[in-house]
Protein backbone atom coordinates (compact mmCIF):
# COMPACT_ATOMS: atom_id res chain seq x y z
CA UNK A 1 0.00 0.00 0.00
CA UNK A 2 2.90 2.67 0.91
CA UNK A 3 4.53 2.14 -2.51
CA UNK A 4 1.27 2.64 -4.23
CA UNK A 5 0.37 6.15 -2.21
CA UNK A 6 4.28 6.86 -3.13
CA UNK A 7 3.71 5.75 -6.96
CA UNK A 8 0.37 7.98 -6.98
CA UNK A 9 2.09 11.11 -5.24
CA UNK A 10 4.80 10.90 -7.95
CA UNK A 11 2.18 10.73 -10.91
CA UNK A 12 0.37 13.78 -9.64
CA UNK A 13 3.17 15.62 -8.66
CA UNK A 14 4.53 15.36 -12.73
CA UNK A 15 0.93 16.14 -13.86
CA UNK A 16 1.29 19.37 -12.06
CA UNK A 17 4.64 20.16 -13.22
CA UNK A 18 3.49 19.08 -17.10
CA UNK A 19 0.94 21.23 -16.76
CA UNK A 20 2.90 24.43 -15.58
CA UNK A 21 5.12 23.83 -18.37
CA UNK A 22 1.82 23.63 -21.18
CA UNK A 23 1.05 26.99 -19.87
CA UNK A 24 2.08 30.01 -21.90
CA UNK A 25 5.14 31.91 -19.84
CA UNK A 26 3.10 34.80 -19.74
CA UNK A 27 4.61 36.56 -16.74
CA UNK A 28 8.20 36.31 -19.51
CA UNK A 29 6.24 38.20 -21.67
CA UNK A 30 4.70 40.80 -19.88
CA UNK A 31 8.29 41.57 -18.78
CA UNK A 32 9.57 41.60 -21.93
CA UNK A 33 7.46 43.83 -23.52
CA UNK A 34 7.46 46.07 -20.75
CA UNK A 35 10.95 47.08 -20.82
CA UNK A 36 10.98 47.20 -24.84
CA UNK A 37 7.99 49.89 -24.29
CA UNK A 38 10.42 51.04 -21.74
CA UNK A 39 13.03 51.40 -23.84
CA UNK A 40 11.41 53.01 -26.51
CA UNK A 41 10.23 55.70 -24.66
CA UNK A 42 13.92 56.41 -23.55
CA UNK A 43 14.87 56.97 -27.13
CA UNK A 44 16.55 53.60 -27.69
CA UNK A 45 15.02 53.37 -31.27
CA UNK A 46 17.51 55.75 -32.18
CA UNK A 47 20.10 56.10 -29.36
CA UNK A 48 21.18 52.60 -28.77
CA UNK A 49 19.46 50.97 -32.51
CA UNK A 50 21.50 47.86 -32.10
CA UNK A 51 20.62 46.40 -28.58
CA UNK A 52 16.90 47.85 -28.51
CA UNK A 53 16.73 45.88 -32.28
CA UNK A 54 17.86 42.50 -30.96
CA UNK A 55 15.43 42.60 -27.91
CA UNK A 56 12.56 43.74 -30.48
CA UNK A 57 13.89 40.88 -32.47
CA UNK A 58 13.94 37.75 -29.52
CA UNK A 59 10.60 39.77 -28.59
CA UNK A 60 8.88 38.96 -31.58
CA UNK A 61 10.07 35.05 -31.93
CA UNK A 62 8.93 34.62 -28.38
CA UNK A 63 5.95 35.53 -29.34
CA UNK A 64 6.11 33.23 -32.25
CA UNK A 65 7.09 30.25 -30.22
CA UNK A 66 4.09 30.75 -27.89
CA UNK A 67 1.64 30.80 -31.04
CA UNK A 68 3.27 27.65 -31.75
CA UNK A 69 2.60 26.47 -27.89
CA UNK A 70 6.37 26.22 -27.62
CA UNK A 71 6.34 27.43 -23.98
CA UNK A 72 9.13 26.09 -23.08
CA UNK A 73 11.24 27.16 -25.81
CA UNK A 74 9.64 30.86 -25.38
CA UNK A 75 10.30 30.80 -21.03
CA UNK A 76 13.94 30.47 -22.07
CA UNK A 77 14.29 33.06 -24.66
CA UNK A 78 11.89 36.03 -23.49
CA UNK A 79 14.34 36.94 -20.04
CA UNK A 80 17.38 37.36 -23.11
CA UNK A 81 14.46 39.79 -24.99
CA UNK A 82 14.19 41.66 -21.51
CA UNK A 83 17.74 41.80 -20.70
CA UNK A 84 19.12 43.32 -23.92
CA UNK A 85 15.84 46.21 -23.37
CA UNK A 86 17.24 47.04 -19.95
CA UNK A 87 20.82 47.29 -22.02
CA UNK A 88 19.41 50.03 -24.66
CA UNK A 89 17.48 51.50 -21.82
CA UNK A 90 21.33 52.46 -20.46
CA UNK A 91 22.63 52.81 -23.77
CA UNK A 92 19.99 55.54 -24.52
CA UNK A 93 20.32 57.33 -21.70
CA UNK A 94 23.97 57.55 -21.40
CA UNK A 95 24.32 58.70 -25.41
CA UNK A 96 21.21 61.59 -24.24
CA UNK A 97 23.08 62.56 -21.26
CA UNK A 98 26.05 63.32 -23.60
CA UNK A 99 24.43 64.84 -25.96
CA UNK A 100 23.12 66.87 -23.92
CA UNK A 101 26.43 68.00 -22.28
CA UNK A 102 27.76 68.57 -25.73
CA UNK A 103 24.85 70.78 -26.50
CA UNK A 104 25.21 72.98 -22.86
CA UNK A 105 29.09 73.00 -24.21
CA UNK A 106 28.19 74.53 -27.51
CA UNK A 107 25.99 76.86 -26.02
CA UNK A 108 28.27 78.64 -23.41
CA UNK A 109 30.44 79.03 -26.92
CA UNK A 110 28.41 80.37 -28.53
CA UNK A 111 27.01 83.14 -25.63
CA UNK A 112 31.13 83.98 -25.69
CA UNK A 113 30.95 84.41 -28.98
CA UNK A 114 28.01 86.86 -28.66
CA UNK A 115 29.27 88.39 -25.90
CA UNK A 116 32.95 89.66 -27.60
CA UNK A 117 31.33 90.91 -30.53
CA UNK A 118 29.19 92.95 -28.24
CA UNK A 119 32.49 93.73 -26.75
CA UNK A 120 33.75 94.71 -29.99
CA UNK A 121 30.83 96.90 -31.19
CA UNK A 122 30.95 98.60 -28.01
CA UNK A 123 35.24 99.33 -28.80
CA UNK A 124 33.83 100.85 -31.95
CA UNK A 125 31.03 102.92 -30.41
CA UNK A 126 33.41 104.88 -28.11
CA UNK A 127 34.73 108.84 -29.52
CA UNK A 128 37.54 108.75 -31.08
CA UNK A 129 38.79 112.25 -29.19
CA UNK A 130 38.54 109.85 -26.13
CA UNK A 131 40.98 107.03 -27.14
CA UNK A 132 43.43 109.81 -29.07
CA UNK A 133 43.25 111.44 -24.78
CA UNK A 134 43.50 107.73 -24.02
CA UNK A 135 46.86 107.41 -26.16
CA UNK A 136 48.37 110.26 -24.98
CA UNK A 137 48.47 109.49 -21.60
CA UNK A 138 49.66 105.94 -22.15
CA UNK A 139 52.16 107.92 -24.10
CA UNK A 140 53.14 110.27 -21.34
CA UNK A 141 53.30 107.42 -18.87
CA UNK A 142 55.47 105.14 -21.41
CA UNK A 143 57.65 108.24 -21.24
CA UNK A 144 58.07 109.18 -17.81
CA UNK A 145 58.83 105.88 -16.66
CA UNK A 146 61.18 105.04 -19.48
CA UNK A 147 64.60 103.65 -18.35
CA UNK A 148 68.29 105.80 -18.93
CA UNK A 149 69.84 103.91 -21.82
CA UNK A 150 72.43 101.59 -20.01
CA UNK A 151 76.11 102.97 -19.65
CA UNK A 152 78.34 102.33 -22.13
CA UNK A 153 80.84 99.32 -22.24
CA UNK A 154 84.12 99.82 -21.01
CA UNK A 155 87.21 100.48 -23.14
CA UNK A 156 89.17 96.71 -24.20
CA UNK A 157 91.89 95.77 -21.59
CA UNK A 158 95.14 96.70 -23.11
CA UNK A 159 96.18 93.15 -21.57
CA UNK A 160 94.61 89.54 -22.56
CA UNK A 161 95.64 86.40 -21.35
CA UNK A 162 96.42 82.97 -23.76
CA UNK A 163 96.61 79.52 -23.48
CA UNK A 164 99.17 77.74 -25.15
CA UNK A 165 98.37 74.37 -27.28
CA UNK A 166 99.97 71.13 -28.19
CA UNK A 167 102.98 72.42 -30.65
CA UNK A 168 103.04 76.07 -30.36
CA UNK A 169 105.77 78.44 -29.42
CA UNK A 170 106.15 81.99 -29.00
CA UNK A 171 106.87 82.31 -32.40
CA UNK A 172 103.43 80.81 -33.51
CA UNK A 173 101.56 82.41 -31.24
CA UNK A 174 102.93 85.75 -31.45
CA UNK A 175 102.04 85.33 -35.65
CA UNK A 176 98.54 85.06 -34.97
CA UNK A 177 95.65 87.39 -35.92
CA UNK A 178 94.24 87.67 -32.66
CA UNK A 179 97.53 88.51 -30.91
CA UNK A 180 100.27 90.93 -32.78
CA UNK A 181 100.01 89.37 -36.30
CA UNK A 182 104.01 89.61 -36.21
CA UNK A 183 105.53 86.75 -35.29
CA UNK A 184 108.74 89.56 -34.59
CA UNK A 185 107.46 90.17 -31.55
CA UNK A 186 107.94 87.19 -29.76
CA UNK A 187 110.03 89.08 -27.65
CA UNK A 188 107.43 91.06 -26.12
CA UNK A 189 105.74 87.77 -24.74
CA UNK A 190 108.73 86.59 -23.51
CA UNK A 191 109.65 89.48 -21.47
CA UNK A 192 105.85 89.82 -20.56
CA UNK A 193 106.34 86.29 -18.58
CA UNK A 194 109.69 86.01 -17.46
CA UNK A 195 107.81 84.61 -14.05
CA UNK A 196 107.02 81.66 -15.89
CA UNK A 197 109.28 81.00 -19.33
CA UNK A 198 112.59 80.27 -18.03
CA UNK A 199 113.91 79.48 -22.04
CA UNK A 200 112.22 81.16 -24.76
CA UNK A 201 111.94 78.23 -26.28
CA UNK A 202 110.53 75.57 -23.90
CA UNK A 203 106.80 76.29 -23.31
CA UNK A 204 104.16 73.84 -22.11
CA UNK A 205 100.48 72.89 -23.39
CA UNK A 206 97.93 74.47 -20.55
CA UNK A 207 100.09 77.71 -20.04
CA UNK A 208 98.25 80.54 -19.66
CA UNK A 209 100.38 83.80 -21.11
CA UNK A 210 100.02 87.14 -20.74
CA UNK A 211 99.63 89.10 -23.56
CA UNK A 212 100.08 92.94 -23.46
CA UNK A 213 98.18 95.10 -26.11
CA UNK A 214 99.66 98.77 -25.21
CA UNK A 215 103.38 99.65 -26.43
CA UNK A 216 105.22 101.98 -27.90
CA UNK A 217 106.67 102.41 -31.27
CA UNK A 218 110.08 102.09 -30.05
CA UNK A 219 109.00 98.94 -27.88
CA UNK A 220 107.68 97.52 -31.30
CA UNK A 221 111.40 97.87 -33.13
CA UNK A 222 113.47 96.50 -29.95
CA UNK A 223 111.33 93.84 -30.13
CA UNK A 224 111.64 92.81 -33.74
CA UNK A 225 115.18 93.99 -33.51
CA UNK A 226 116.31 91.58 -30.92
CA UNK A 227 114.10 88.67 -32.86
CA UNK A 228 116.28 89.20 -36.24
CA UNK A 229 119.29 89.32 -34.18
CA UNK A 230 118.41 86.16 -31.98
CA UNK A 231 119.21 82.63 -32.64
CA UNK A 232 116.20 81.33 -30.21
CA UNK A 233 114.06 81.39 -33.38
CA UNK A 234 115.58 81.43 -36.81
CA UNK A 235 113.87 84.36 -38.80
CA UNK A 236 113.56 83.19 -42.84
CA UNK A 237 115.24 85.69 -45.31
CA UNK A 238 112.00 87.30 -46.17
CA UNK A 239 111.13 88.36 -43.11
CA UNK A 240 114.94 89.22 -41.65
CA UNK A 241 115.40 91.58 -44.67
CA UNK A 242 111.58 93.24 -44.40
CA UNK A 243 110.78 95.91 -42.66
CA UNK A 244 107.36 96.30 -40.90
Amino acid sequence: MPNSLARNMMALLLTLWLGACAKPPLVELETARNQLDIAAAAGAAELAPEAFLQARSVLLHGESLIAEEEYDHARQILPFAAEKAKLATRQARSRKDALEQEKRRQQKILEELQRQQQQAEQNKSVPRASIDESTEEQSESVTMVTPAPPPSPPPPQPVFSYQVTPGETLWTISAQAEVYADPLLWPLLYKANRDQIKDPRQIYQGQVLTVPRKHSQADLDEARATARSSEIFPVPKGIRNSER
